[in-house]
């Protein structure tokens, strides 16, 4: 019999986390996630619908990735073909699996069958923070969303969309309309607080040993083989040397009380 596993998902506003933590869930020996493949984007889809909106790109970013950033290019290759061979093998067993409607329960199977020996599998992407009403609901998803604050969100944003390496995504026009999508993001977390999981940014960057034991816990795995190191809290608190003080005072304007509600002022 194939063993059920947790179906996970990994959401946060962009440039808030959810690599990073998505590289440390990977170095735990009972957890296997994928890197943006959107197969839980929607779980009312139906077969064909649900193949299109896979991120099958594999060779443009991997998929599937090892939890150190800077690989060598020899583990890089080995990265390009195992996500190659995983959405091959995800695609066929996804249309073996599903009588046309591919639900959380197909994915989760599938995902067993590709990854036996982990206790918890499934995928991270910035975007799923606009679908966590939608996640918490279902009863088969575990939903686990990191967030940061959005004074230093602003900052890095600013710089991805100013290196041009979010030319193939919709990305906000202004800072105000940005932090405006954060708001939605953070209230939706705390609506949804009772059926998700909610980790700061800036409390596992400076107490991942505190912060990953009560990760472990959730997810039922042994916190003590998550790596600790690695985390650095360099990138808290730019916002005070990059951004005016009436750039800040225009997020601060749209976001205070949900920055009030994440304890940031």
């Amino acid at each position: 019999m194939t063993k059920k596993i947790e179906l996970l998902v990994v959401a946060g506003f962009e440039r808030s986390g959810t690599s990073m933590l998505t590289r440390t869930l990977n170095a735990h020996p009972d957890i296997k996630m994928t890197f943006e493949f959107g197969n839980c984007h929607r779980f009312d889809l139906c077969l064909h619908e649900h193949l299109t909106n896979l991120r099958t790109q594999w060779w443009k970013r991997r998929i599937v990735q090892n939890y150190r950033k800077n690989n060598n290019r020899w583990a890089q290759w080995k990265n390009r073909f195992a996500s190659r061979s995983f959405v091959k093998r995800y695609r066929r067993g996804v249309s073996v699996a599903s009588e046309d409607i591919v639900s959380a329960e197909v994915v989760r199977t599938v995902l067993s069958e590709i990854f036996p020996n982990v206790s918890v599998v499934g995928d991270k992407h910035p975007k799923y923070c606009r679908e966590i009403d939608r996640l918490a609901a279902d009863e088969i998803t575990k939903t686990l969303v990191i967030f940061r604050d959005v004074r230093d969100v602003a900052v890095s944003y600013a710089e991805m969309v100013a290196a041009g390496k979010w030319q193939e995504v919709e990305v906000a026009s202004s800072q105000v309309e940005m932090a405006s999508e954060w708001v939605a993001t953070i209230e939706s977390m705390f609506r949804n607080a009772d059926q998700v999981c909610m980790l700061r940014y800036e409390d596992i960057v400076h107490y991942p040993s505190r912060e990953l034991v009560k990760l472990g816990e959730w997810l039922n795995v042994d916190p003590e083989l998550f790596p600790t190191g690695g985390f650095k809290g360099t990138s808290v608190g730019r916002f005070k040397d990059a951004l005016t003080p009436m750039e800040v005072g225009e997020i601060e304007n749209v976001a205070k009380l949900s920055m009030q509600k994440a304890g940031y002022i």
